[in-house]
């Protein structure tokens, strides 16, 4: 049995990810399923200060829009947009 990738990579408007790699390495794989003007949500951890660094070095196609902290958990909630 052998598998064809799709003709097309299917884009969409919305995707989320947690705890997958870094911001700077997510924003690269997430890149060509999202569509321009789509959204990234990342939930992340303590190392959200080093990653948003490393990130804004080479942020590519991508914006922040906001970073929410969860007091509760501990996590942020980092939205990106693809530009």
């Amino acid at each position: 049995m052998t598998v064809e990738p799709p003709a097309e990579i299917p884009q969409f408007d919305l995707a989320t990810a947690r705890a997958v790699t870094s911001l700077q390495n997510l924003t690269r794989l997430a890149a060509p399923i999202i569509r321009p003007g789509g959204h990234l949500l990342a939930i992340k951890g303590s190392r959200l200060p080093d990653e948003l660094k490393a990130w804004q070095t080479t942020p590519g196609a991508w914006s922040l829009v906001s970073v929410t902290p969860d007091p509760e958990s501990g996590l942020q909630f980092v939205l990106l947009q693809r530009s």
